[in-house]
């Protein structure tokens, strides 16, 4: 007698009752309404049957979850790919950028040497030639009227020009040197 008072105040005491058997006793009584005898009889396929159809909506729940995941797993495989042809494209874009850089500092030197040598040939045949209007006063006939000054200014520097032409010689510059002073003879 003792042990079926205490197993009934068990079955009946609330302090006992953990918050899980609580929920679930709340669940029970959602599809089981009545306490009859074809009622506690079908409870078995009754809970059974809820526990498919939980199941079935949970498989149905993952599934999409999963395709879903396959789809953001594809997305990241395509952003990794871009990633990878951008960091491609910047890399070779880097070097040919590298590559046009030193092309420009190599023209840019080029340009120098060039306009270094563009101004030396200016000055050299400023140096070794006679401007135009001493040129024309040595090379008009010799019958024609002449101012003194402007014969002798030119002929002056014909003879400097004709110098500068003799220094020359021996050097690296040695047909010019001939050419000037042939010029200037």
């Amino acid at each position: 007698k003792r042990m079926l008072q205490r197993k009934l105040k068990q079955a009946i005491d609330p302090t006992l009752a953990s918050d899980e058997l609580t929920e679930a006793l709340n669940v029970l009584s959602g599809f089981y309404t009545t306490n009859s005898l074809a009622d506690r009889r079908a409870l078995r396929s009754t809970v059974e049957s809820q526990a498919l159809s939980l199941n079935k909506r949970l498989l149905h729940a993952f599934t999409q979850l999963e395709a879903e995941l396959d789809t953001a797993e594809g997305e990241l495989e395509e952003i990794c790919t871009a990633s990878s042809a951008i960091a491609s494209r910047l890399h070779s874009t880097r070097a040919a950028t590298e590559d046009l850089i030193s092309q420009t500092a190599a023209l840019r030197e080029q340009a120098l040497h060039t306009s270094k040598c563009e101004r030396l040939a200016s000055a050299l045949a400023n140096g070794l030639q006679l401007p135009p209007e001493e040129e024309a006063v040595l090379n008009s006939p010799p019958d024609a009227a002449h101012e003194l000054d402007k014969l002798l200014g030119a002929l002056a520097l014909a003879r400097k020009v004709h110098g500068r032409g003799r220094s020359l010689a021996g050097s690296e510059f040695d047909a010019l040197s001939k050419q000037v002073c042939a010029q200037m003879s």
